[in-house]
């Protein structure tokens, strides 16, 4: 069992060793990721890779949480309570590149408004609101799957920030996350409203 906020020498029998070193739900635990980083590249072969998954703080909940004034931890999920650390897509690409690593894929999980803590309700607001709180490519995006590997030549940074372009292919899925949200909601109304309504003539009954 090793400390990775204060990892020194403990795994300097493997420096070069590894194909692949896999960082799953780790680095938004620790004080300083980069540090860290910087460490495990050098147990990396030359062919080797880092996978590194990391929540979304730009999730359409996060902000549809921050307009009601709310910021909470909770006990998982993307405010997990033991949580130091904070992504969006854009410092997540930072991370890699100010640790001299290339991101060679990024893939993503999704999750609608309502399965995940803090859970919101796209009914609770104006659609300009949602449309705003979700305009964005990633907000539906639940965790960023990032693969890493030390890089060929010097153009880290260029190539990095390419990742952040031509990410048209994210709106179906976006519109896809929000017609399913809208639906389930008015699902879940019109169930009240029968719910109710059957409540109603059972004591008009008596």
């Amino acid at each position: 069992m090793i400390d990775l906020n204060t990892l020194n020498n403990e795994l300097d029998n493997y420096i070069s060793y590894f194909d692949y070193i896999i960082v799953a739900d780790v680095l938004e635990h620790l004080i300083n990721p980069l540090p860290v980083l910087n460490k495990l590249k050098n147990y990396l072969n030359k062919s080797g890779k880092i996978i590194i998954s990391l929540p979304n703080i730009s999730h359409c909940s996060i902000k549809l949480s921050l307009l009601n004034g709310t910021f909470n931890y909770y006990e998982c999920g993307i405010l997990d309570e033991t949580h130091l650390r904070f992504f969006d897509i854009h410092n997540a690409i930072k991370l890699a590149t100010d640790a001299s690593l290339k991101v060679s894929n990024i893939s993503r999980t999704f999750s609608e408004v309502d399965y995940i803590e803090p859970k919101a309700y796209f009914r609770e607001y104006s659609k300009n609101i949602v449309e705003y709180a979700t305009k964005d490519y990633e907000s539906f995006t639940l965790q960023f799957i990032i693969t890493l590997e030390n890089p060929i030549d010097d153009l880290i940074k260029e190539h990095n920030k390419a990742w952040l372009l031509n990410r048209e292919y994210l709106k179906p899925k976006i519109q896809e996350m929000k017609e399913n949200q809208y639906k389930k909601e008015h699902k879940a109304y019109r169930k009240q409203i029968k719910n109710k309504l059957k409540r109603f003539f059972r004591i008009g009954k008596k």
